[in-house]
């Protein structure tokens, strides 16, 4: 009796154990990297050699994939679309390709979720470089991308849906012609990427709230290093060098912002338009209009420093907002303006302001 159980049980485990994962080789296995993923199952891998492959690539419905390159092979669109697309899968992985040729977006996710592209090139597309729309946990990591005809990375970046909880981090972002990441979504992390010569925002959001953004950095951006139109997001540790327009732009309430760069914007160094703001340990140098400018009511402001802004070091228009330990020097107008006269705001003595219209 003891024997037949023992017998059921074994047969019972077997049943149930998980097929053991496949590899698939292109071109070995396969001549094409779709071939081999449409032979391919959830938690299979599909390694590609090198070489050149005129692709449009399409993973749709995984639980479970690693497409990995071996050698940098090329994906090339051939400018008849895009090169790679994975949509409604989760836990794909992605990583070691090169993505070029695209007359549409590079890479494009659609409706996934705790998916991974890491360590891949893309350039030359006529959109965006790599994108994840209506997509949440997603890590974009380690990637090369340059010229890109639209925005470098899009999270959700058409406006109409969100993606949420993903982490952007390690990217190089090269000649982008509009933003270097363009995203809509709460909740994201944005971190030690750098993006140069974009042609609109170094980073740019119209939605969501939450997100931190920390030591990242924009170089020559036409437009702003950061426009945000989100709240209650974390700028730590990011520097900006010769923006277009302003170094930090944040059009709503609640943000901290520390600890943060800003050398030659166009416009403000950094522009807070709505309250609420806790502003810390920032640096602004050579601003050709004002060094740090609120337009919202009730900041925290602290120990920041302002260097020859050609304006002035520190605008307020609005009131309720707490000055402490602040330092402007060589401002061409003055250090300090303060639109509503003294005792709209708390400006403690311990600043150093020289010349004020107070």
């Amino acid at each position: 009796m003891k024997l037949a159980h023992a017998l059921v049980l074994l047969s019972a485990s077997v049943v149930s154990a998980p097929a053991a994962a496949d590899t698939f080789q292109v071109p070995g296995d396969f001549p094409s990297i779709q071939e081999a993923v449409d032979a391919a199952s959830d938690g299979d891998m599909v390694v590609v050699k090198r070489g050149r492959y005129a692709e449009h690539v399409v993973i749709a419905g995984f639980a479970g994939l690693t497409l990995m390159g071996k050698g940098k092979p090329i994906i090339d669109g051939e400018d008849l679309g895009t090169p790679l697309r994975i949509t409604a899968s989760s836990d794909v992985t992605v990583t070691g390709f090169v993505i070029e040729r695209s007359s549409e977006h590079g890479i494009f996710l659609f409706q996934c979720l705790d998916c991974v592209v890491t360590k891949c090139r893309v350039q030359d597309t006529s959109e965006s470089g790599i994108v994840a729309d209506d997509s949440d946990r997603i890590t974009i990591s380690k990637n090369r991308l340059q010229d890109i005809g639209e925005d470098g990375i899009g999270l959700s970046d058409d406006q109409a849906v969100t993606s949420n909880d993903c982490l952007v981090e390690k990217n190089r972002i090269l000649r982008p012609d509009d933003d270097g990441v363009d995203a809509n979504g709460s909740g994201n992390t944005f971190q030690k990427n750098t993006v140069k010569d974009a042609g609109g925002d170094g980073f740019d959001t119209d939605s969501g709230s939450g997100n931190t953004f920390e030591k990242n950095k924009v170089f020559a951006c036409a437009r702003s290093g950061f426009n945000l139109d989100s709240d209650t997001n974390r700028l730590v540790r990011n520097k900006v060098i010769k923006a277009g327009h302003d170094g930090i732009e944040i059009e709503l309430g609640g943000n901290h912002v520390e600890r943060n760069i800003v050398v030659l914007p166009g416009e403000n160094g950094i522009r807070l338009e709505e309250g609420d703001n806790h502003v810390e340990r920032n640096k602004v140098v050579k601003a050709h209009e004002h060094g740090i400018r609120f337009d919202g009511a009730n900041n925290q402001v602290e120990k920041n420093t302002v260097v020859k802004a050609t304006h002035d070091g520190f605008h307020l228009t609005s009131a309720g907002s707490t000055l402490r330990n602040n330092k402007a020097v060589k401002s061409g107008e003055l250090d300090l303006f303060v639109l509503l006269g003294p005792d709209s705001n708390d400006i403690d003595a311990s600043n150093k302001f020289k010349t004020t219209n107070l």
